[in-house]
């Protein structure tokens, strides 16, 4: 197993950056108490100074290292609405062709509170967010297509 070269805290939005590492291959680690990490391979060289598609996804128990970009899939997304809500929000997007989601909604610890998986079509889809029987608090909804993932927040009155 190599050593670390650098470390770093991702900011308020969950980005992170490492500054000033010379071009290679390497490899990224989340790092959280009590989960494991999936590894996520990045490379920067003189074509590609900046390896801008490394994302991570903190679970209960696992952080899931995620490579693909999600503009393959998508050609837009919203914002949740109602937003807060009280029942049941929307979330809408516009596949490029008809996909399998992965529909996970998460508390502001990272807990799963939902999951499900849904075949949407091409073109631009509602996705419900039935948040009824939620506490009062702050969610992230999460959709997965493939290794790529894209997240909105929302908040539960």
């Amino acid at each position: 197993e190599a050593n670390a070269i650098a470390y770093t805290f991702s900011d308020e939005n969950c980005y992170f950056e490492f500054e000033n590492i010379p071009y290679g291959n390497y490899t990224v680690y989340g790092e959280s108490i009590n989960k494991e990490a999936d590894p996520v391979p990045a490379a920067v060289d003189e074509n590609n100074p900046q390896a801008t598609d490394v994302g991570m996804e903190i679970q209960e128990s696992l952080i899931t290292g995620l490579r693909e970009d999600i503009d393959q899939y998508l050609t837009a997304i919203g914002e949740v609405y109602p937003n807060p809500v009280t029942g049941v929000a929307r979330l809408v997007v516009e596949l490029r062709n008809t996909e399998d989601v992965g529909v996970y909604i998460y508390d502001i610890r990272g807990k799963l509170m939902s999951k499900r998986m849904e075949t949407i079509a091409r073109g631009a889809r509602d996705i419900q967010i039935n948040a009824e029987s939620l506490p009062a608090g702050v969610y992230q909804i999460t959709l997965r297509i493939g290794k790529a993932s894209v997240s909105r927040k929302f908040v539960k009155y």
